[in-house]
């Protein structure tokens, strides 16, 4: 896995999904799921896979832009190293954009929340996560905020997709942690 970055989002609280599960908290990366604390990304100070190297830049442009992203969620994100194109069942290696700075900082009190499939059709930023936008929670196991178990789960789960099912890519599994006392 490789360290993408940080993002804080604003999370609504706990739902019923249409089958009939109850989930905490959605916690998926695509920003069509759950909402990022901005409009960031006409700033330019994002990092090459389109998040933040720290939580330190998320909250000097949200001093710049007088929001409080205290009232959200920090996540960290690791990204799997390729990228999955579901019309060629194939797996091709993907890097940052080079054009923007990516220093990535580890932070030290994270929880793993599971895996989320993302598809990135325009190859730079998160877009949706396959399992909200193409309802696919109902043919999977998911945790109680809509992310795969495990790796492994997410990648046979998306190694099997028919490509009429889901969104065009390519895909990316992304893991999912939040950061505490940020």
């Amino acid at each position: 896995m490789i360290a993408a970055g940080y993002m804080v989002k604003f999370i609504d609280g706990a739902f019923i999904w249409h089958n009939g599960v109850k989930l905490d908290e959605l916690y998926c990366v695509g920003s069509h799921s759950v909402p990022d604390f901005a409009d960031w990304l006409p700033y330019d100070k994002h990092n090459g896979y389109y998040f933040f190297n720290s939580y330190r830049e998320i909250m000097s442009l949200a001093k710049d832009l007088s929001i409080d992203p205290s009232r959200g969620k920090l996540f960290f994100y690791q990204v799997y190293e390729m990228e999955f194109d579901i019309h060629t069942k194939s797996w091709a290696s993907f890097s940052a954009e080079a054009k923007y700075k990516t220093l990535v900082e580890k932070p030290e009190n994270t929880t793993i929340q599971g895996y989320d499939i993302v598809a990135y059709s325009c190859g730079t930023t998160a877009e949706c996560s396959i399992l909200f936008c193409n309802g696919l929670a109902d043919t999977v196991g998911i945790n109680k905020h809509l992310l795969f178990h495990s790796f492994k789960g997410a990648k046979e789960f998306l190694e099997a997709c028919n490509p009429l099912e889901i969104l065009d890519g390519p895909h990316r599994i992304v893991e999912v942690h939040s950061v505490e006392g940020f």
